[in-house]
């Protein structure tokens, strides 16, 4: 339970690591989390801009957000809560499955995000998309997102077929502010 792969920057002397990630087939459950980010909620600091995250799976990826107890969201994440941007989240594969609340989101995070924008989303899957279901918590989701006072990143989705059910979600989202969301193409 609760896996994660990181690379985060807590200092303003450069931008966060990268992570890629190339496989046959990627599974994640239970609270396993792959994720890059700039700054802490709450926290000043002129902290660098996030790295960027790509997760290649040649044959397919499955997010899976069951489990009791679990400390992190299942899913991958590149967010900022600082006054840097965010990094870009890729995601390219023949078949994505998003359930149980598991989620895919890049944006500045949290009540705490102190103006950094959100990174863009790119989402490449051959075959198939399949956003299912969620957990006590959280709607299975892909993300752009703005809950202080960044703006959204673009997000853009290239799939043969798209299936979201069961209160699933795909969003751009702006909560405060006078942010705004980008682009948002299907």
């Amino acid at each position: 339970n609760d896996a994660l792969i990181a690379a985060d920057t807590f200092s303003a002397d450069g931008i966060g690591g990268n992570i890629k990630i190339e496989v046959g087939k990627l599974i994640a459950n239970n609270g396993g989390q792959i994720s890059t980010g700039s700054g802490e909620q709450f926290q000043e600091g002129n902290f660098g801009r996030g790295g960027d995250l790509v997760v290649t799976a040649f044959d397919s990826i499955e997010l899976d957000g069951n489990g009791v107890g679990n400390t992190y969201r299942t899913g991958f994440f590149a967010e900022t809560s600082s006054r840097n941007r965010a990094g870009d989240l890729t995601v390219n594969t023949n078949k994505l499955i998003v359930q149980n609340g598991a989620g895919i989101s890049s944006g500045a995070s949290g009540s705490g995000s102190l103006g950094g924008d959100g990174g863009n989303l790119v989402i490449n899957a051959t075959e198939s998309i399949d956003l299912i279901g969620t957990n006590s918590n959280y709607r299975s989701a892909l993300v752009t997102q703005a809950n202080g006072w960044g703006n959204a990143g673009d997000m853009k989705i290239t799939t043969s077929r798209l299936n979201v059910t069961d209160e699933a979600v795909i969003s751009t989202l702006v909560t405060s502010g006078e942010n705004t969301t980008n682009q948002f193409t299907i």
